[in-house]
């Protein structure tokens, strides 16, 4: 059949220990056998050679010309320069002293998957992560660190196809994210970190603020009780390498980028939250 060690294999596995799908057509439980996942009314995904599933409506399905396999790679290329270390190690921390228990991790938007996977690395406590992204290209680059407890799906975060009550966690570093979708999915005493852009968030290559933080929380505390947060704010000097992922990361900016770009800024804010179960 597969060997052991390829990635179809370990994902095929993930999903049989696993009953966390279910489908995003009908929303009934999705149960695996012969390397597909199927539900009552027939609707089937199979699990590709390098791991993934796609678990997202097909019709109308339309993969990014931006956010191609390219900008993933720089973008991957860029954050293992450490740039995030102190956002990964204040999450870990946190979590770390709080966490005891087995838990299910997503990552909404994980893109490649190096930020979440960062951060699991960090983390005492045993876990599963599923990392969710609307790119096919961001997901099969993120199957590289698929394992026994790690897995990549391709999935529409407006349409999560997992189970009611199912996660304990949720990681959602600067994504959009879809209130009603997430209490869904989330245990009652779930924990959601939103990772969020502060004002001066790498400022050297955009041409105009991001919004307003005000504005960015309170459309958060809208939908969330924000139990702790935390800022981090540091600079960088670059080297022609990691300039040059830089730009090929923000594809959007690259006409505004100065030929004398020389350092870049990540500003951070970092909300523990939790879904508000009265609205």
């Amino acid at each position: 059949m597969y060997s052991k060690s390829s990635k179809k294999e370990m994902a095929y596995s993930f999903v049989k220990n696993n009953n966390y799908f279910q489908c995003p057509y009908c929303k009934n439980k999705l149960e695996v056998k012969d390397m597909t996942l199927r539900c009552v009314n027939n609707h089937s995904f199979d699990i590709g050679k390098k791991g993934e599933v796609f678990l997202v409506k097909t019709n109308g399905y339309k993969d990014s010309k931006i956010y191609d396999r390219n900008l993933f790679l720089h973008r991957r290329e860029f954050i293992k320069n450490d740039f995030y270390k102190n956002v990964y190690e204040t999450i870990a921390n946190y979590l770390n002293e709080r966490i005891n228990k087995n838990s299910l991790i997503i990552d909404l938007g994980c893109g490649e998957g190096i930020h979440s996977k960062k951060i699991q690395d960090l983390l005492k406590f045993d876990n599963k992560l599923i990392g969710l992204d609307y790119s096919k290209s961001g997901i099969n680059l993120a199957t590289d660190y698929i394992s026994d407890k790690n897995f990549y799906i391709v999935a529409d975060t407006n349409n999560i196809p997992l189970v009611d009550n199912s996660v304990d966690i949720v990681i959602d570093f600067l994504s959009p994210f879809n209130a009603t979708e997430l209490k869904r999915v989330m245990k009652k005493d779930g924990l959601v970190i939103k990772i969020a852009p502060g004002k001066n968030y790498l400022k050297e290559i955009k041409n105009k603020d991001y919004l307003n933080e005000n504005i960015v929380k309170d459309n958060i505390i809208k939908w969330f009780d924000i139990i702790d947060s935390f800022r981090v704010s540091d600079t960088y000097e670059l080297n022609n390498e990691q300039i040059n992922d830089l730009i090929n990361m923000t594809p959007m900016e690259n006409d505004k980028l100065s030929n004398d770009l020389s350092s870049i800024s990540i500003d951070l804010n970092i909300y523990i939250m939790k879904i508000k179960h009265d609205i």
